[in-house]
């Protein structure tokens, strides 16, 4: 370990005592190291062997350019007056450094070997860590004392165990995650608010606005901040929750019972979600079943119908072609609704609805022609107001061979009226009438009952006129 001045008053000699495993070396100084070059100085005079460096209270405050001896693993430069750490190149070895109680206000520029563990860096004038890249093997940081206002957007160190960030002037946190082993985490403040703090400042937390806290910290110190509600805490775990509760207890009820209320919210949605799925579900399902169905409704009818339609078409063929090698048998044209012309074996004794029934038969007219109820035959050049009568002959309506017949589909009546509608309307109406008649009828007073009536005084407006007109 070399020492440097220990805080002592300035002295006219002052001695580096250097103390290695087998050996011991000092060194007279006649004055403090107030400049880069004579600090450079004294440092090239320390043995190769050192790995320890203390010079607090040195009256060090400028050190661009200085180079420390490479076998240093600690060096502890507090309580002198430091501005900056530009240019300041460190071991790249050193894993403890102290720079506490100096006058560093900012640490831009500052570059940290890469083995650092511990840091120190209380009681400075820090005002922000913004760009301050920190070593990843860092497990110590103290910042207590200093003057930062925020921790927005700072990348802490992934291995850090131990931040200590009290005594400051924090007032919002927003967006900061800790490191996920963080076990100790100080942002209290050592003061009462409005007491005389040498120029530092104090936190003012009041909520934390997408902070994490890490699940192993095992101590939180948030005393004396100005704590109002836990605000968006990223998943906090029990552990954490119980360490703000022994300071904060309302708070913490008060958000346990929100957390609830978002519970029972959440869950209240989801089940409407789940039913809404279920239902909407059900009826894609029920949708698809009715659209199967009507789609093979479809399939099968027009498969019967092509059956039905190239079965007619063959009997119309081969009725045609016998016809033709008889040497003309007597055939008839008709024609359906559709415009498609089927021939007819003539025969004149047989009845119009003998022919009727062979196109049903043989054509199948009452499933090919859609909506006809009931078919109606019609000779050639008479109105469809005069249909042939179903049992008269061919004869007896003059059909010869060749003639052109057509039929016509008449809409069936109604089963439960026996007619259409302008007579069912009539037929209820007859009803009515028939009804109230009876009625009307039902209601003749007796000869009893009226000479039961007491005309002196009468009951009701129809007794009245009764003893008035009725017995004259």
């Amino acid at each position: 370990m070399v020492y440097l001045g220990q805080g002592q008053p300035p002295l006219e000699i002052i001695t580096i005592r250097s103390i290695g495993r087998h050996s011991s070396h000092e060194f007279p100084l006649t004055e403090w190291p107030s400049d880069p070059e004579k600090l450079q100085k004294y440092l090239h005079r320390c043995p190769p062997t050192l790995t320890a460096l203390q010079m607090m209270g040195a009256h060090i405050q400028f050190m661009e350019g200085v180079r420390f001896p490479a076998n240093l693993i600690k060096i502890d430069l507090g309580s002198n007056y430091i501005e900056s750490l530009k240019g300041v190149q460190f071991p790249p070895n050193l894993t403890e450094l102290n720079l506490g109680d100096n006058r560093i206000n900012s640490l831009e520029g500052a570059i940290f070997p890469s083995t650092l563990t511990t840091l120190s860096l209380n009681q400075n004038y820090i005002e922000s860590l913004q760009g301050i890249q920190f070593p990843s093997t860092l497990t110590t940081l103290n910042l207590s004392w200093n003057d930062i206002q925020n921790l927005d957007k700072i990348q802490f160190p992934t291995r850090l165990t131990e931040l200590l960030l009290n005594d400051n002037r924090l007032i919002h946190m927003n967006g900061v995650q800790f490191p996920p082993g963080l076990t100790k985490l100080d942002l209290s403040n050592s003061e009462e608010r409005g007491v005389e703090r040498g120029g530092y400042g104090y936190n003012q937390l009041k909520s934390f606005n997408d902070v994490k806290f890490p699940p192993s910290l095992t101590e939180l110190n948030l005393q004396r901040n100005r704590l109002e509600t836990l605000g968006r805490i990223i998943e906090p775990t029990p552990n954490v929750l119980q360490l703000i509760e022994n300071q904060f207890p309302k708070i913490v009820e008060e958000y346990r019972k929100t957390l609830t209320r978002q519970s029972q919210q959440e869950q209240a949605a989801l089940t409407r979600q789940s039913q809404q799925t279920r239902q909407a579900t059900l009826k894609e399902v029920s949708d698809f079943n009715q659209l199967s169905m009507q789609n093979q409704l479809r399939g099968i009818t027009s498969f019967l119908r092509e059956g039905m339609e190239a079965r007619a078409q063959q009997h119309a063929e081969q009725l045609t072609r016998e016809s033709e090698e008889l040497g003309g048998r007597s055939t008839i044209e008709v024609r359906l609704p559709n415009g498609i012309k089927y021939p007819v074996p003539l025969n004149t004794a047989n009845s119009v609805q003998s022919v009727l029934d062979y196109m049903n038969e043989h054509y199948y007219i009452s499933s090919l022609v859609p909506n006809c109820g009931v078919t109606h035959l019609y000779k050639s050049g008479i109105t469809e107001n005069d249909p042939l009568n179903p049992t008269s002959t061919l004869a007896d309506n003059n059909v010869q061979k060749g003639s052109r017949l057509h039929t016509r589909c008449v809409l069936p009546l109604n089963p439960s009226s026996g007619g259409n509608r302008r007579k069912r309307i009539q037929t209820r109406k007859t009803k009515i009438t028939k009804r109230s008649k009876r009625s009307k009828r039902s209601k003749k007073w007796s000869l009893k009952y009226k000479k039961s009536i007491n005309c002196r005084r009468p009951r009701g407006f129809s007794q009245r006129q009764y003893c008035k007109y009725g017995r004259k």
